[in-house]
């Protein structure tokens, strides 16, 4: 079993979202995966920075996305970061 289908597994055991549509476009470090929450850790250095003045564009971070049949659908999104400077 691979990584994308340990996090379906996980999901689907936990009963609140349809495993089944999620895909990982670059998978992260790490992921763990507890009841309503899933904990993503990227690698250093990964970011998806777009266009700035400096002209920098970094398109590396992990992202893990869901299909859905939904026109409208909501979501909640907490984060928390570890400073790294």
């Amino acid at each position: 079993m691979d990584f994308v289908d340990n996090v379906k597994v996980a999901l689907a055991d936990s009963g609140r979202i349809d495993s089944s549509s999620l895909q990982w476009t670059r998978e992260p470090a790490g992921c763990e995966i507890k009841n309503d929450t899933i904990r993503i850790t990227t690698a250093p250095k990964t970011d998806l920075w777009q266009r700035t003045y400096y002209h920098f564009q970094n398109d590396n971070a992990p992202v893990l996305q869901m299909k859905t049949r939904e026109k409208f659908f909501s979501f909640v999104v907490k984060t928390d970061f570890t400073e790294s400077h």
